[in-house]
């Protein structure tokens, strides 16, 4: 309901419209750290990366195309 296909996986409508409203309140925003584009992965691939090397790893998408893997390590 709230994701469109792009060519190389999902892309959050919510997402895009937020990235879009933020860059025309606060204008471009040139930052310093070296970027990668296009990504290395898409985040269908991330989210399996993140399953098969982090076991039990919760995988979560967030606005401004942004994502974030949490893993605690298990109680022994």
């Amino acid at each position: 309901m709230w994701q469109a296909h792009s060519g190389d996986g999902r892309t959050p409508v919510v997402g895009v419209a937020v990235s879009t409203f933020h860059r025309a309140r606060k204008g471009l925003w040139h930052h310093p750290p070296p970027t990668a584009w296009p990504p290395p992965v898409t985040y269908g691939q991330m989210r399996g990366l993140a399953a098969e090397l982090l076991p039990g790893s919760e995988y979560r998408r967030h606005l401004l195309l942004r994502y974030s893997v949490v893993w605690r390590e298990p109680r022994s």
